[in-house]
């Protein structure tokens, strides 16, 4: 094949993507990207109201006199200001891609420029939380053994803490790394794809 046969090979109709199909697979896309959006607001929200609910009982506690030694028990203080860093950042970084796509639907490649976006913060997402429940597995031996150097807890602990939590922790991770693997990985292959046909 010489070099006119492939010229005209590459520039044949069968070579060039559908703009029609590309515009209703960015549909398709855009309406998922609306739905993970939805999904986050809430998701992140009930997250919000539990460790609220978790701080505001906290701060009732050592309000009535509850007896609280922040040099033997910060292991349970630093539990807790993991998950709310965490859910800081989240919120953080989901504004921040709101800001950026204010209007993904405006243009083809403003729309696929938002989903890779979305799809790179949920990956990142991944990332953070399987590395808070490490974090948190870590950290539990020594909050249990806090716990227990000042009388708030007994051996009953020992169970929940570290069977019941590490093996919830570690299923939940398990899940999050199969969604990563399976789900996240090929949908920015797809997407990077679409966008280098449009391009």
């Amino acid at each position: 094949m010489n070099s006119h046969e492939l010229e005209n090979l590459w520039s044949s109709p069968q070579n060039r993507p559908d703009p029609a199909g590309i515009t209703l697979e960015i549909g398709k896309h855009l309406r998922r990207l609306r739905c993970r959006h939805r999904s986050l607001v809430v998701i992140l929200s009930l997250a919000a109201v539990w460790l609220t609910v978790i701080l505001v009982r906290l701060a009732f506690f050592v309000a009535r006199g509850g007896p609280l030694d922040l040099t033997r028990e910060w292991g349970a203080v630093a539990m807790l200001l993991l998950p709310l860093m965490a859910l800081i950042l989240l919120v953080r970084q989901f504004r921040r891609h709101l800001q950026t796509h204010t209007t993904p639907e405006r243009s083809i490649q403003a729309s696929l420029l938002a989903l890779l976006d979305e799809n790179r913060l949920a990956r990142r997402r991944v990332k953070m939380i399987t590395g808070l429940y490490a974090a948190v597995m870590l950290i539990t031996p020594l909050v249990v053994h806090q716990l227990q150097a000042v009388g708030k807890a007994g051996d009953e602990v020992r169970i929940p803490a570290f069977v019941l939590l590490p093996l919830l922790l570690l299923t939940l991770s398990g899940i999050l790394l199969f969604h990563h693997r399976f789900r996240l990985l090929p949908r920015h292959r797809e997407l990077r794809e679409l966008l280098e046909a449009y391009q």
